[in-house]
């Protein structure tokens, strides 16, 4: 009986093989690369999209009389496939971090949409949340910025600490190590 049950799976998976035209995508013996899977499930992807092709012909141009017969007013449409064309979680998240990088805005919408993930019920809320943080942080960073400028400007001749030397521009960081005698203009 075990036996017999074993020649059927092996038949099956043979015929499913045989059907699918490939062998990576259908049987997971531990055998075959990555790069080999990829290859046949475009070949996979590539006969299902012929079948599609086929089927609409079908609809559109074989079955138009049946369904103008059955009462149907076919003038004017046509069957279509709805292709989603899928991208790989992480390729999107690099893309989108490119897009970001180089100032271009997202749709919050899309990218929960993208992701498959619900938005939060309070999502205005959040959002407004976020913005005022934001704002507060930068607010406070301009704060101490100017601060520490208008200290600068009072005492002028006064040494400096690092972190108020960091805060210098870069320009007067190099020149302040530049001698105070003149340079040798003698040639």
């Amino acid at each position: 009986m075990h036996s017999d049950f074993t020649a059927f799976l092996s038949i099956l998976s043979t015929l499913c093989k045989a059907l699918l035209g490939n062998t990576l995508t259908t049987d997971a013996k531990g055998k075959g690369t990555q790069a080999l899977g990829t290859v046949h499930k475009e070949k996979e992807d590539d006969m299902n999209t012929d079948d599609r092709d086929f089927l609409l012909d079908i609809l559109n141009y074989d079955m138009k009389s049946i369904f103008t017969n059955l009462g149907f007013n076919v003038e004017g449409g046509e069957f279509a496939y709805v292709c989603n064309e899928k991208t790989e979680p992480q390729t999107l998240l690099n893309i989108m971090q490119g897009m970001q990088q180089m100032g271009l805005p997202l749709d919050d919408d899309w990218l929960y949409e993208q992701f498959g993930i619900e938005k939060p019920k309070d999502y205005d809320c959040q959002k407004q949340l976020k913005e005022e943080r934001h704002n507060a942080v930068q607010q406070a960073l301009e704060q101490s910025s100017n601060a520490v400028q208008t200290l600068l400007e009072q005492h002028p001749d006064k040494p400096r600490t690092t972190s108020q030397r960091q805060h210098q521009r870069p320009a007067e960081r190099f020149f302040c190590i530049a001698p105070t005698a003149g340079a040798d203009t003698d040639f």
